[in-house]
């Protein structure tokens, strides 16, 4: 009985092997991997971001709709300002919103007036008139006459 033994079996080959150049995903302009299709789609939707706003701010949504033309979703567009950190503030007021990258010449000036509003409001706190203040209890409770 002892000369019937089996070999041992042979280990299982691995699973996967290592990839090669060609199969690696393409890296991104920023010098990052691409992970699959979303962060693809998110990336071109970045450069599309780039390009629309390489002349200067714009309106918000004629870009956006304009990337709807091309094909970005409105979460992926949201997705791309967010990583680019697109600068968004409204065009005089209740007006519509105007977009630009953050190195923009008309972000550092909008972010200087807001800066001085800051300014000019102090702390938000207004002096009070009368005298102000919270009576104690005993102040309000106390009889006239």
């Amino acid at each position: 009985m002892a000369g019937n033994r089996e070999p041992p079996p042979e280990p299982p080959p691995d699973p996967k092997p290592a990839p090669n150049a060609s199969e690696l995903p393409p890296a991104s302009p920023l010098g990052e991997e691409v992970s699959g299709p979303e962060e693809t789609k998110i990336l071109q939707a970045m450069a599309f971001y780039r390009e629309a706003l390489q002349q200067g701010p714009r309106l918000s949504r004629e870009v956006l709709a304009e990337g709807k033309q091309q094909g970005h979703a409105q979460r992926t567009q949201e997705r791309a300002r967010s990583r680019l950190n697109v600068q968004s503030w409204p065009d005089g007021f209740q007006g519509p919103r105007l977009i630009a990258l953050p190195k923009d010449q008309a972000v550092a000036a909008v972010k200087q007036r807001r800066q001085q509003k800051r300014e000019r409001a102090g702390n938000g706190r207004r002096k009070q008139r009368n005298g102000g203040g919270r009576k104690s209890g005993t102040e309000l409770m106390t009889p006239i006459g």
